[in-house]
């Protein structure tokens, strides 16, 4: 069998990094409990969503930074994360 390097990466990401305590969990990044339902899930990303989406904060009149879309991303992947039953087990 091969072993892509990012397929690695990606599963083990978690266990390689040791600022994983520094770093903002998926639940973190949405604001909600670990036990959250789906419906908790979808509405904290959509309020996350309206705050943190470049073009909403381009509207507001603040500059959109590279940390702000980098941001935005990391919460739009913690929601497809979260809203998969098989992948919010891992």
């Amino acid at each position: 069998m091969r072993y892509d390097i990012a397929f690695f990466l990606c599963c083990c990401r978690s266990f390689l990094s040791s600022r994983q305590s520094e770093e903002e969990t998926f639940y973190d990044l949405l604001g909600v409990d670990k036990h959250a339902t789906q419906d908790e899930l979808k509405r904290a990303y959509k309020r996350q969503s309206l705050q943190m989406h470049p073009d909403k904060l381009a509207q507001r009149g603040q500059t959109v930074t590279a940390e702000d879309r980098d941001r935005f991303t990391r919460m739009r992947n913690a929601y497809e994360v979260l809203s998969d039953p098989r992948r919010r087990e891992t």
